[in-house]
């Protein structure tokens, strides 16, 4: 699958039947014709990455899904990111909104709606979750910000080449996410915010 962006292209699901070599080679022919500037990779494995790179390839961004309650597959990756000077794009930072705030935890979701199906509707995750709202609400007050800021802030922390792709329907959502820009989380803190998380932290998310 092939995502068009703004003057660039976004790979999605490398196959693995079809040769790296080619792919590469088309994409920096529309590179040289001027019909991109760049081109990515998403939900897929650093070994695609590397991959890409080792075909001659030149990876702009990384687009995979990351946040602090499921953090590993997104760290995998940041040692190549630095090798090859890549962007890491992460999205779900707020997990489908259960992270902006312990009030919208407590929505109810048609069994239809993706949220009704990831870990935090658990009850043992879900008082998890809580437990870590009232652990991070000191941090609210000593930044000046929302949960919502907090976690992307945590976010940006985590790699200095790191890019929020974060969904808004309303103007104060934006005006909120870009406080995270301003927030500089000390390395305690940090550590502090993933050991409230630590217990009900997942792997792999089924969406």
């Amino acid at each position: 699958m092939i995502e068009r962006m703004e003057k660039s292209i976004i790979v999605h699901y490398v196959c693995g039947s079809f040769p790296v070599e080619e792919t590469v080679g088309a994409l920096e022919d529309l590179v040289r014709e001027g019909k991109i500037r760049t081109y990515g990779l998403s939900n897929n494995q650093p070994a695609d990455l590397a991959a890409y790179q080792e075909a001659g390839g030149r990876v702009s961004v990384v687009q995979e899904f990351f946040s602090i309650l499921s953090p590993f597959h997104g760290r995998e990756y940041f040692e190549l990111c630095k090798k090859y000077n890549t962007v890491f794009q992460t999205y779900g930072v707020l997990e489908e909104g259960f992270l902006t705030s312990p009030v919208f935890m407590e929505r109810e979701f048609a069994k239809t709606d993706i949220r009704s199906r990831i870990p935090w509707t658990e009850p043992e995750k879900k008082e998890g979750l809580r437990r870590a709202f009232e652990i991070w609400r000191p941090l609210c007050e000593k930044y000046n910000c929302s949960f919502a800021a907090l976690v992307e802030s945590w976010a940006l922390s985590q790699y200095d080449r790191m890019s929020l792709l974060v969904g808004m329907r309303k103007a104060s959502s934006v005006e909120d996410t870009v406080k995270c820009l301003d927030i500089k989380l000390c390395e305690e803190d940090v550590k502090y915010m993933e050991e409230a998380v630590k217990a009900i932290q997942v792997a792999v998310l089924d969406k």
